[in-house]
């Protein structure tokens, strides 16, 4: 569990922008139980209270974690009328699903906005017991939902914390943390309970030529192929992307091949 390694003692041996850096990558996980049935036309004007113009409450929830990884690159706290816009943005995402009948989804979206706000409060005062409490609650909801979830939860907060454990020597009290630092969101995959959270994509097409080497006949070719889309799909997952799918019919071998894939991101 993640009290076994995220307790106050090891958060707060970490510099300050390392505990808010970790706090953003868990609430970052997290998003993808609750993303997809935000709907974009819970608008609220938010212009005074730290974001310009009206703002659809998955748009106010991007911004207001992207302002705690900013605290994290940049050392600027995030304002103050920013805690305010995040609690109307939650109390309107609440409304907006009183009458579904996934209880269990409104419970979700209550916690992921609690944790959200848990982050601005870590940004704001560095305090490890925020920290603490976020990675706890991940670890928590996704052994809710299955065994898997909670592995691959628990596994991709754990390669975090140690990451930055690994580095706090070399670090000081100022120094700041980027989040690219980390690599993919899902080093294992994402779990599949986590693929509510979709961006405003489209599907796009991916075309990779390749020269086919001398000596290989096309079955071994093929099965080249096959395996270098297995590991494309894997890696696409693990940065947060739902798979490519790659159709066998797509397969064109002449004097070179090319692989047509439709990839969401």
């Amino acid at each position: 569990m993640a009290e076994d390694y995220a307790n106050e003692s090891v958060i707060n041996a970490l510099p300050p922008f390392a505990r808010v850096a970790f706090a953003a990558r868990c609430v970052e996980r997290m998003f993808g139980l609750v993303g997809k049935r935000l709907a974009s036309d819970v608008s609220i004007y938010l212009g005074d209270k730290g974001l310009k113009g009206t703002h659809g409450v998955k748009s106010t929830w991007k911004s207001v974690l992207d302002a705690v990884k900013q605290c994290a690159l940049f050392g600027h706290k995030p304002e103050a009328g920013l805690r305010l816009a995040l609690a109307d943005s939650i109390r309107r995402a609440l409304e907006r699903f009183s009458k579904e009948d996934d209880k269990r989804f409104r419970e979700g979206l209550r916690t992921v906005g609690e944790c959200l706000t848990m982050a601005v409060d870590a940004a704001i005062s560095f305090n490890a017991k925020y920290v603490c409490a976020i990675a706890g609650v991940a670890v928590e909801l996704a052994e809710e939902r299955s065994e898997e979830a909670f592995e691959k939860v628990d596994a991709a907060q754990s390669f975090d914390l140690r990451l930055l454990q690994s580095l706090a020597s070399e670090w000081n009290e100022d120094t700041h943390v980027s989040l690219a630092l980390f690599g993919p969101l899902w080093p294992e995959g994402r779990p599949p309970e986590w693929d509510w959270w979709e961006s405003d994509s489209k599907e796009y097409e991916l075309i990779v030529a390749v020269d086919v080497p001398e000596g290989i006949s096309d079955q071994e070719f093929l099965e080249l192929i096959a395996a270098l889309g297995g590991q494309l799909d894997s890696l696409h997952r693990a940065y947060g992307g739902h798979g490519l799918k790659i159709g066998a019919s797509d397969l064109i071998i002449e004097d070179k091949i090319e692989v047509l894939a439709g990839a969401t991101a």
